[in-house]
């Protein structure tokens, strides 16, 4: 098919209807203007609607162009198709010469980004092995300076690492780290807690008269005050069960299960200790002191002895609590806030002010570790979620500043003592207050205690000793004694221990 005009293959081909020719439609329409619409084979009038276009292949061959159908032309295309490919090739090398050079360039900074993290890793390495050397040798820093410290058990031996520590990098919120091991160790206690056994020779509550005093003994320290107390009732070896109480001139006496002798002893405070803390094992004490201070003591050969010291709030600490993980520990302060420390390395995790901005009094971990209880000046105890940090519930007491608060240790129940008279139980289930007692005038309670099971709980204050039941709520003790401080339990029960403002450590046999 040819173009009657030009002889040659059309590109648009159209078709005459009056003659039947093809034609080039471009160059039939420019025959028709130039000879006013005359056919250029037959002469005939023809006009741009009396041709039809021509529907073509797409497999066919496009038609030569007119310049190539002589030499010239086929060279003068030849040589632009070789320039193009020239440019084309030039811009390529010079992308190809770009993108090395900014290959070379990443695989270098990759390089001496390898080369610093392993010189940093190899730092820390050393560090850490460095830190735990030292830390088995005893040896710490204190103004600069290194002390090697002494093992012995009599008080004003030990010179402990103290550390001040700063509100300017404050944390706000616990490293996922520090989270996944609270959240581990809070669900292994609780499945531990539903098989838990029972505790050999415990003592039961009597359901008629009530239990009595068998047998006491007492030890009196000279010249203080006693004023906290701590039992080691979670130990399994009961030829460990130790007696901690913390003193009036900042000393940490450790007794004997029977209160008849003192096995160790230390100086932990500059003023009186006003809380102290135990490790599950008993193997490590955390005191806090009028000094502002939080001290951390640990068991060696010679007994146990300070470590490290440090201070953090910036008014005076009322309560201590190590987490059950034994990996970290809890402070509360007059200055409204509680925070979280880790022993071992004797750093704050993490601190939290109450929402009311009221002063903490008391606090202590739930045996699960998961939460936190605060007692406030304002009448609240505030329960916390340790992981978040947050506030989950909070319960009103109405009665005044909440004083002195207890965990049960089988993690259903809270005892709390607001006003110095009016104790209430708790249900941490149901988020209620389920009993109370309201104390008499004269009976200015300082510190409540549960046992081992959580069906005692012990009060003592300014005129004695009261023992509850704590499921029927019904009394079971009842001891006078003047300006009793501190109170606690053996892990069977049968042991009621007390601490007085003149320095006596009472032990009493029950049953």
């Amino acid at each position: 098919m040819f173009c009657a005009i030009s002889g040659i293959t059309p590109e648009e081909p159209v078709v005459s209807r009056k003659s039947g020719h093809v034609y080039e439609k471009r160059l039939i329409l420019q025959h028709l203007l130039a000879t006013g619409g005359k056919d250029p084979e037959t002469g005939e009038d023809l006009t741009e609607e009396d041709l039809i276009s021509v529907k073509v292949s797409g497999s066919s061959v496009k038609p030569t162009p007119i310049t190539n159908t002589s030499i010239p032309g086929t060279l003068t295309q030849l040589r632009n198709e070789w320039d193009s490919v020239m440019l084309e090739s030039f811009k390529l090398k010079q992308t190809l010469k770009s993108t090395r050079l900014e290959l070379s360039h990443s695989l270098y900074y990759y390089d001496a980004s390898l080369r610093v993290i392993a010189r940093l890793t190899d730092e820390r390495d050393e560090a850490r092995k460095a830190l735990m050397e030292l830390r088995k040798k005893g040896v710490y820093m204190q103004d600069g300076s290194v002390n090697k410290m002494n093992g012995g058990s009599n008080v004003n031996e030990v010179d402990a690492m103290e550390v001040e520590k700063s509100d300017a990098d404050e944390p706000k919120s616990l490293s996922e780290e520090v989270i996944e091991n609270i959240g581990k160790k809070a669900d292994a206690l609780k499945k531990w807690r539903m098989k838990r056994p029972a505790i050999s020779g415990l003592l039961k509550p009597s359901a008629s008269s009530g239990l009595g005093e068998k047998d006491s003994r007492e030890y009196h320290v000279e010249g203080v005050s006693v004023e906290v107390m701590r039992t080691a009732m979670k130990v399994e070896n009961p030829s460990h069960g130790y007696v901690f109480v913390g003193c009036s001139d900042g000393s940490c006496k450790v007794f004997n299960e029977q209160c008849t002798e003192i096995q160790s002893q230390f100086k932990a405070h500059e003023g009186g200790i006003t809380a102290l803390s135990l490790s599950s094992a008993a193997d490590v004490v955390i005191s806090t002191g009028a000094d502002q201070k939080s001290s951390i003591a640990r068991h060696g050969e010679g007994g146990f002895s300070q470590k490290a010291s440090f201070k953090y709030h910036s008014m005076g600490i009322t309560g201590c609590s190590i987490h059950p993980t034994d990996d970290y520990f809890a402070t509360c302060s007059k200055d409204g806030k509680w925070a979280v420390h880790d022993i071992e390395t004797v750093t704050t995790l993490a601190s939290v002010v109450d929402p009311d901005g009221s002063r903490n009094l008391c606090a202590e971990f739930h045996p699960d570790g998961a939460i936190f209880a605060s007692g406030l000046e304002n009448g609240i105890v505030r329960v916390w979620d340790v992981r978040s940090l947050t506030s989950v519930a909070s319960f009103e007491t109405e009665s005044g500043p909440v004083s002195t608060l207890t965990l049960s240790e089988n993690g259903y129940s809270l005892v709390s003592v607001a006003g110095k008279r009016k104790a209430q139980l708790w249900d941490l289930r149901k988020l209620k207050s389920t009993k109370g007692v309201e104390f008499d005038e004269d009976m200015s309670v300082r510190n409540a205690s549960f046992d081992a099971s959580g069906t005692l709980v012990a009060f003592c204050g300014s005129r004695g000793l009261k023992v509850y039941d704590a499921k029927k709520w019904r009394e079971q003790v009842s001891l006078s004694s003047e300006e009793l401080t501190c109170t606690g339990w053996n892990r069977t029960a049968t042991m009621l221990y007390s601490g007085d403002t003149q320095g006596s450590v009472v032990s009493r046999d029950l049953g």
